[in-house]
């Protein structure tokens, strides 16, 4: 750290640089393989010149516009649901997301519609949109069989839905996590079968950091497929100080992600697996 000294010699002076230098250099690389990855999947779109330069958003998200009951379907509450009743919403067009019944958020037709999306993409001059679920839908918390079933719900409809405008999205696949067999299962179907070239997850699952080694087969079954995984701050904790100025998303999301960081560089798990490809939400965005 600039501005401090060690005592004691120069020795921890030297690995700590060393150390430094090799993380450097293995954040560089998994940049550049990650930036092929994408690369390729983007040369799809249509450009006017060979030398035009392709604009990638990477972070949006994509719902269905409509699902099933998920508390009717698996006997038990806590589930997001999806009403479009336009009496009750701000904005013709909007739908609200509710959780138990409960207001939680009131999202405008572009979250479902592929079309809409398009217009503001062009509008913006925004190529190729990578898309995924929203965070609030990875339902880590609920039974395994559960999530994954909602799981397939959420990733077959995104797949059909990019088939669409193969040349204008990419798709990342939502897995229960809370169940690496599982997961791994709906990860090698979302590579293999659905074609998406990895897949989002949470920032922790549940009381386990991205470390644990619970999560060991995930990373291993991940870098062998050749997917990216794109980390996604969520379940953030929240005190009495943190309700203002949107300090959750502006601060909380951050933290979350530095976390998850530190876990997944202190933990090993670049060592234990260095051709993993790794993508963070919110690393540098505020």
């Amino acid at each position: 750290m600039q501005g401090a000294s060690l005592s004691g010699g120069s020795s921890s002076d030297d690995s700590l640089k060393e150390g430094e230098k090799e993380l450097s250099m293995h954040m560089h690389n998994l940049d550049l393989d990650l930036h092929t990855n994408m690369q390729k999947e983007s040369e799809k779109v249509d450009t006017n010149s060979s030398n035009q330069e392709v604009v990638i958003d990477f972070h949006t998200h994509l719902l269905p516009k409509h699902w099933p009951d998920f508390a009717a379907r698996y006997g038990y509450g806590g589930f997001v649901s999806l009403d479009h009743e336009q009496s009750k919403v701000e904005k013709p067009g909007n739908a609200r997301m509710m959780k138990d019944n409960q207001f939680f958020r009131e999202i405008e037709p572009n979250c479902w519609d592929l079309e809409t999306r398009l217009e503001e993409m062009n509008r913006d001059g925004i190529d190729v949109q990578v898309v995924c679920t929203v965070p609030v839908m990875f339902n880590y918390w609920a039974k395994a069989d559960d999530t994954a079933d909602m799981c397939r719900i959420l990733n077959n409809d995104m797949a059909r839905e990019i088939k669409r405008f193969p040349k204008r999205f990419i798709g990342l696949g939502t897995l229960p996590m809370q169940a690496p067999e599982l997961a791994i299962g709906e990860l090698t179907r979302c590579v293999k079968e659905l074609k998406f070239p990895g897949v989002q997850i949470g920032s922790h699952i549940n009381e386990w950091n991205l470390d644990a080694p619970e999560l060991l087969p995930f990373w291993e079954a991940a870098e062998e497929l050749g997917a990216c995984v794109f980390i996604h701050p969520w379940d953030m904790k929240v005190t009495r100080r943190d309700r203002k100025y949107w300090m959750p998303w502006l601060v909380g999301m951050p933290a979350e992600t530095c976390h998850a960081v530190v876990c997944v560089l202190m933990g090993g798990i670049l060592e234990k697996f260095p051709r993993l490809k790794i993508c963070l939400h919110m690393a540098l965005e505020h």
